[in-house]
């Protein structure tokens, strides 16, 4: 009977700590939306500085002036822990040729000012921005 109670008490305190473990790294691989981080993550000179980027890095395709294509493309994406951007995702699309020329300027983003937790620890998080695509 004892080693029957030793072996189920060794079986509770094993799964206690693997479930602890799998909280602890479900908790650091946690991507948190924008209104769950006290501080938001930011573009290396703030909101104007990312739409300057932006602007200047975004090539209207070729085709798509030819064809006079017009319109708004949201792209969310990840800033990472460390400000690296990740996981970019169209979110509506208008247009392949935009669509395409989107994702590509967004994928190529420098880094951001991660977003911080309450407690100061950089967290990982999720961001959509329109891009609009005017003649």
């Amino acid at each position: 009977m004892k080693p029957l109670r030793t072996l189920l008490f060794l079986f509770v305190v094993c799964s206690s700590l693997l479930t602890q473990a799998q909280e602890g790294e479900a908790k650091q691989d946690t991507v948190f939306d924008l209104a769950a981080i006290p501080v938001q993550p930011e573009f290396p000179g703030g909101k104007e500085a990312m739409y300057t980027w932006l602007r200047d890095n975004t090539h209207y395709p070729k085709e798509a002036l030819k064809k006079k294509i017009e319109g708004k493309v949201y792209v969310e994406f990840v800033v990472e822990k460390d400000g690296h951007i990740d996981k970019v995702v169209l979110r509506r699309g208008c247009n392949p040729l935009l669509d395409d020329e989107a994702l590509r300027v967004i994928g190529q983003m420098p880094a951001w000012k991660p977003g911080r937790l309450e407690d100061g620890t950089a967290a990982a998080s999720r961001f959509t921005i329109p891009m609009q695509f005017k003649l």
